[in-house]
């Protein structure tokens, strides 16, 4: 995996990020030759799919006020959890600087949640 080292500083300051600030973690702090919008979300999905691997990240319902186990594929879960990106709707490069952006990736906080050491979860936000 090409990016495992900074994927795991990531997954050490997730608990009750919303998107910008995984979004801040990853391609800020962490993985800064990642350039255009449409690689850094196949970078962000790759985060997630790890996260879940790593037992760190779950789908969550806002509807049931609970975590989702569907027994799906990580990739599949990750596909719905990012599913209302507006990649289409942002610059091909630099989005951060694009508030339309920052309305989506302030408030995304859900459809996951963080396991808290097994015995819990975190609602990011």
């Amino acid at each position: 995996m090409k990016y495992q080292e900074e994927f795991d500083r990531c997954l050490l300051h997730i608990h009750q990020q919303n998107l910008d600030g995984i979004w801040w973690d990853l391609f800020k702090r962490e993985i800064k030759d990642v350039k255009k919008t449409e690689d850094k979300l196949k970078t962000l999905k790759e985060f997630f799919v790890y996260a879940m691997k790593k037992n760190v990240v779950l789908e969550y319902s806002q509807e049931k006020s609970s975590p989702v186990f569907s027994h799906e594929e990580p990739e599949v879960v990750v596909e719905r959890i990012l599913a209302d990106f507006p990649l289409d709707e942002l610059p091909s490069e630099d989005v951060e600087k694009y508030s339309e952006f920052y309305g989506y990736a302030a408030f995304k906080n859900d459809t996951w949640v963080t396991l808290l050491e097994g015995t819990g979860y975190c609602i990011p936000g």
